[in-house]
């Protein structure tokens, strides 16, 4: 199936089951136990904008990444309740040099290691869409896209 048509049948599926855009990323990124409405649809509770829940940041490989070149990893800054920040966005990158940095096979046994010098030699771009091309407006978010400029295939430390 084509990426786009996928993509299309995934917001079909939201819309058919869940009360709104927000409600999916709340109870998928953030984990908000999701309850059904009486339409039969999918709900969450509405997220605290003060306190515990008001900045909370969940950074993930983006559920349906753009059509890139072979090799970019897309990403998605997920922020509740506020804007995404620039320091945000600094924290995340460092996140995935991290996530890249440690062991990513434990399942055999011997680790398959990115090396802390590939690591740091990805090629970095980060965005947020314009309100008109947002797919879920009342979270922001924002796009971090990488690949290694070292000739390594990242695309294996997808989860």
């Amino acid at each position: 199936m084509a990426q786009e048509e996928e993509y299309q049948r995934f917001r079909k599926d939201l819309a058919d089951s869940w009360a709104s855009g927000t409600d999916y990323v709340l109870h998928t990124k953030f984990l908000f136990t999701k309850y059904r409405g009486a339409d039969g649809r999918w709900r969450t509770t509405a997220p605290q904008t003060e306190g515990g829940d008001c900045g909370a940041t969940v950074l993930a490989l983006n559920d349906y990444p753009y059509n890139l070149e072979e090799g970019v990893c897309h990403w998605v800054l997920w922020v509740l309740g506020r804007e995404v920040s620039e320091k945000d966005i600094a924290q995340a990158k460092a996140d995935i040099v991290k996530k890249l940095s440690r062991d990513v096979d434990g399942r055999k046994g011997k680790g398959v290691s990115y090396s802390a010098a590939a690591a740091t030699n990805l090629e970095f771009v980060h965005y947020v869409n314009p309100p008109h091309l947002q797919s879920f407006r009342e979270i922001d978010h924002a796009h971090i896209l990488y690949r290694s400029v070292t000739g390594v295939n990242s695309t294996i430390f997808r989860d």
